[in-house]
């Protein structure tokens, strides 16, 4: 294997990007050298975080579907089926590399703490004590455009059983096309 490494002129980067182009030419030299004995190279796409009109999409739909759902009975907040629909549709979130899953005596109230989590299931640990288990899931601004994007397709199909007018598929198309995509190098 052959690195070629380049002086490139940093001047008219951002202070970030030339940080990280240094780091990495930084990384590369010290495994040419030999400084690293064992190392471990990810590479993988970079998604941008939701755009801000699909973060007011999603908003306008959930706030339609909370409207539709209080008119047939009690009144649902409009917060309550952003939760309904993240733990339905949205992403799990991780702790490196594992579902991030936490384990709380059954007297205590997860909401208090997180919205978006999922019961998993109640157990007797060994100190006789009963304990719930939880599966969190991203919080919606931490989403990416491919994460935000199912989001939103949930949010839709939910909608569109309730009978509410949703955005063309076009008009989707055209949103998702305008979040696209980057490349970065993970090291």
């Amino acid at each position: 294997m052959e690195f070629i490494l380049k002086e490139i002129n940093t001047a008219n980067m951002t202070s970030a990007k030339a940080e990280t182009h240094r780091a990495f030419n930084e990384f590369l030299e010290a495994i040419i050298t030999g400084k690293f004995k064992s190392f471990e190279v990810r590479i993988k796409r970079e998604r941008k975080n939701r755009s801000l009109d699909a973060n007011a999409y999603f908003h306008v739909l959930v706030d339609k579907i909370a409207k539709k759902l209080s008119k047939d009975g009690g009144v649902i907040s409009p917060e309550e089926i952003k939760v309904k629909i993240n733990l339905e549709y949205g992403t799990v979130a991780k702790y490196g590399n594992q579902d991030a899953i936490i384990t709380l005596p059954k007297t205590v109230w997860v909401d208090e703490f997180y919205h978006y989590s999922k019961w998993l299931r109640d157990f007797e640990g060994r100190d006789g004590i009963e304990y719930s288990q939880y599966l969190f899931y991203k919080r919606t601004s931490t989403l990416n455009t491919e994460e935000m994007s199912q989001l939103i397709s949930g949010a839709i199909r939910e909608a569109q059983e309730l009978g509410i007018e949703t955005a063309t598929p076009d008009e989707l198309a055209k949103m998702i096309a305008l979040w696209g995509e980057t490349t970065k190098m993970e090291v």
